[in-house]
């Protein structure tokens, strides 16, 4: 009886951490202003909103055509707050540009994959994506060394891990925004998320900060670019466990 209480205890634990977003936290910094909760299994964000004019149609027709796109780069104007040290402003601004460069790394790829989209660091009649931080949240490192530690001595090192820290502390948070324009500066879409660091049985993630909020920016880029590409129709889904410790 005892085994199993905890069988059911640990499954339970599993099963809430599963989920990486959470519309109800993203934070309305006025970046944007249409909020639209989405289904995780259509959409990779937990808020998108597409104009009522843009429809299915209207999507696939502009996909057919040739189209030139400017991703801006990612700003930091309406961030939530201010980073409390000036540490933790560098690391901010580094996950920002690291946002940068993946976005800039895997639209180049849809571009080479879709010769119809142009890139350009132009906006004018073009078609323009634009995205902001929001709020960054770095896991708790020595938290996460004396759950990990504990786990060694005595096993358990799931349970020790939300025993002693909260969600935000095991593998912190990250949010964006993003505006799309189309080539007359009409706007067209707007997305938004706010994602937890991805779980992993082993992640070094948990020892170093920004790691997890790293590996979300990688993840933004690639569905992104993944939409840019892509027919109506067509969907990204958003992994919710990871096997990759790094």
């Amino acid at each position: 009886m005892r085994n199993s209480l905890v069988t059911i205890f640990s499954a339970a634990l599993l099963l809430s951490a599963c989920s990486t977003a959470d519309y109800d936290r993203i934070p309305r910094t006025g970046f944007i202003s249409h909020y639209q909760k989405a289904d995780q299994g259509d959409v990779p964000f937990a808020s998108y909103w597409v104009a009522p004019a843009y429809d299915q149609a209207a999507c696939d027709k502009t996909l057919e055509k040739e189209r030139i796109v400017c991703v801006k780069p990612v700003t930091l104007t309406h961030y939530n707050g201010k980073p409390a040290t000036a540490a933790e402003a560098t690391a901010i601004e580094q996950l920002r540009s690291h946002f940068d460069q993946c976005l800039q790394q895997e639209f180049a790829k849809a571009a080479a994959k879709h010769p119809q989209m142009k890139l350009t660091g132009n906006p004018k009649g073009a078609w323009v994506v634009e995205i902001a931080l929001l709020d960054a949240c770095s896991a708790s490192t020595g938290k996460n060394l004396v759950s990990g530690a504990l786990g060694q001595i005595t096993g358990g090192g799931f349970l020790w891990g939300r025993l002693i820290s909260t969600r935000d502390e095991r593998t912190g948070y990250l949010a964006m925004a993003a505006r799309i324009y189309d080539p007359q500066g009409k706007l067209i879409a707007e997305v938004a998320d706010f994602a937890y660091g991805m779980s992993a049985p082993v992640d070094t993630k948990d020892y170093r900060p920004y790691a997890y909020q790293r590996r979300t920016v990688e993840q933004w880029a690639e569905d992104f670019a993944t939409l840019s590409v892509s027919p109506f129709q067509k969907r990204v889904n958003r992994t919710s466990f990871s096997l990759n410790p790094f």
